[in-house]
């Protein structure tokens, strides 16, 4: 229901570094996580999204899943 874009690495670099916000989840195992996540991601294993998404992922705002 929601629309969705696909953003590339750089661009999304780019828009951090401008002070741009965003709410990002690192969507991999918490190990994958553990060893290197962007700064400022927060754990949210695939097997999980659709449990915890609705409480955890913001209503509005932008929002990036990798």
């Amino acid at each position: 229901d929601y629309p969705v874009k696909f953003i590339k690495v750089d661009a999304l670099k780019a828009q951090l570094d401008r002070g741009e916000k965003a709410a990002i989840f690192d969507v991999r195992d918490f190990e994958a996580y553990a060893v290197l996540h962007i700064k400022g991601a927060r754990p949210l294993p695939l097997r999980t999204v659709d449990a915890r998404a609705p409480k955890e992922v913001p209503k509005t705002g932008r929002v990036v899943l990798y």
